[in-house]
């Protein structure tokens, strides 16, 4: 929400979206990791940018890694990578597994080289 606020020139896709590529293209969401298959996605949704990142965790010690990517070229335009200490609340949060639901995809709605 931040991000899309910070420009009228700038907006971020859902990321539902993102998963939706992926089911019409029948690619599972567990290789969506890294830069590559996020240009592919970009591609395939009228994106014009991505960024990408991971975050690692050693000991007490969290590090993040972002890169940006231009989708037309592929072309890289920018790289952060961080470390920061992290609390005991913090490591118990990052010790929690999250599960996404699959997007369930409306098949009323047409999609090219089905139904129109």
């Amino acid at each position: 929400m931040a991000l899309s606020k910070s420009s009228d020139k700038f907006s971020v896709v859902a990321r539902g979206q993102l998963g939706e590529a992926l089911a019409k293209n029948n690619v599972p969401q567990s290789s969506f990791n890294g830069p590559v298959m996020a240009l592919w996605v970009a591609g395939e949704s009228n994106i014009r940018a991505v960024i990408s990142g991971q975050i690692t965790l050693s000991g007490n010690v969290l590090g993040i890694s972002l890169e940006c990517h231009r989708a037309d070229s592929g072309k890289g335009v920018a790289r952060l990578k961080t470390t920061s200490t992290i609390s005991a609340e913090m490591r118990d949060l990052m010790n929690k597994v999250v599960d996404y639901p699959d997007p369930k995809i409306d098949s009323r709605v047409p999609a090219s080289g089905q139904t129109g």
